[in-house]
């Protein structure tokens, strides 16, 4: 039906990008798109200014070094690094966590913060707890989830909680597991851990998850398309997320700061999953069309052939636009962003497979 009403389209679209930015394209794959005033003041208006996204991106580093530190991690992991948490024991925690986080009544953001603590903290407690990592981890969880707790619930909501009983049934779990953890757990070992939480992550506490900025880039590409296009826009979205739970599952981040890199390539490549955008455009320059198709379909285990774009050429290059305005990105990082996503993906699929 797009095709069909191609020159409509094209005037609509047209209208929800500036006109000095329309026809503008980067001067050099390095440099970011402007954006127009009237554009910066309705992301002002929904909470997803621009300053927002750079006031974020100060905590981020390039895709290219995410990438480093992606084989990094997996290097340590070969080498079976005794600061990294066992595959299977992190995701019984995450899951425990998970019901956790419900029962407390908080919302699906509030598990990605969860195992984003549980990452970054994990390495530092596992060097400075005389009884290794394991034998914390049922206090540990808990006190991540009390920690969200705190923070994300209202104060006439908050109430006291006897923060042990919260611990067994992580415990149980892992002790069924085969892990020799102590299956009783006390509210003040929950505060301790908490407190050595906080001090290992120099209280660092709630830097944007790749939940958070999936969500952002969502609000703001919504309101660079046409309203016809919001609504692929938002499956794209909860698509996004789905993945990105998948992911942090199955794969710790191996730096906090590459939230943003993951959340723009998984964009980008449900954009491309739902018919909005040309794989081609996130091709990174090193890599050949074919082989880079490959590599997409194997990230992609039910996609049987590359999607092709349904959208009239020029309001596919708009889409593409809009990509790089809603992540304030260059093609370069977004291109970056994709291969690391994909990388990321296709590692996650092969421990699934085993």
């Amino acid at each position: 039906w797009l095709r069909s009403s191609c020159m409509q389209l094209r005037m609509m679209v047209a209208s929800s990008f500036p006109r000095d930015g329309l026809e503008i394209a980067p001067n050099s794959d390095y440099e970011r798109l402007p954006i127009s005033e009237e554009v910066q003041d309705q992301f002002d208006a929904a909470h997803a200014s621009t300053y927002l996204v750079s006031a974020w991106d100060s905590f981020e580093c390039p895709a290219e070094a995410c990438q480093e530190s992606v084989n990094a991690e997996t290097l340590a992991e070969e080498r079976g690094s005794p600061h990294n948490l066992p595959t299977g024991v992190r995701q019984t925690v995450l899951r425990g966590m998970s019901e956790l986080i419900a029962s407390a009544g908080l919302g699906e953001s509030a598990w990605f913060k969860a195992a984003d603590l549980l990452d970054a903290s994990a390495p530092a407690l596992a060097q400075t707890d005389e009884l290794g990592l394991l034998h914390v981890l049922p206090a540990l969880s808990v006190a991540i989830v009390n920690l969200l707790r705190k923070t994300e619930v209202t104060v006439d909501r908050l109430q006291d909680i006897d923060l042990s009983t919260w611990a067994i049934p992580i415990a149980l779990q892992l002790f069924h597991g085969g892990l020799e953890v102590p299956l009783n757990v006390t509210h003040g070992d929950v505060l301790v851990q908490e407190s050595r939480m906080l001090r290992a992550l120099e209280w660092k506490v709630f830097l944007p998850s790749v939940e958070s900025w999936i969500t952002l880039l969502g609000a703001r590409l919504r309101m660079l398309v046409h309203t016809n296009l919001v609504e692929m826009v938002c499956w794209v979205n909860d698509r996004s997320i789905f993945a990105a739970r998948f992911l942090v599952m199955w794969r710790s981040r191996a730096d906090r700061s590459c939230a943003k890199a993951l959340a723009c390539g998984l964009f980008a490549l449900h954009l491309v999953l739902a018919g909005m955008l040309s794989l081609e455009v996130l091709r990174p320059y090193h890599i050949q069309a074919d082989q880079w198709q490959h590599l997409f379909l194997e990230s992609q285990p039910h996609v049987d052939m590359v999607p092709q774009p349904n959208l009239p050429q020029e309001i596919e290059r708009d889409v593409h636009h809009a990509c790089l305005r809603a992540s304030n990105s260059s093609p370069q990082a977004l291109r970056a962003a994709s291969f690391l996503t994909v990388d990321r993906l296709r590692s996650a699929l092969a421990l699934v497979w085993g």
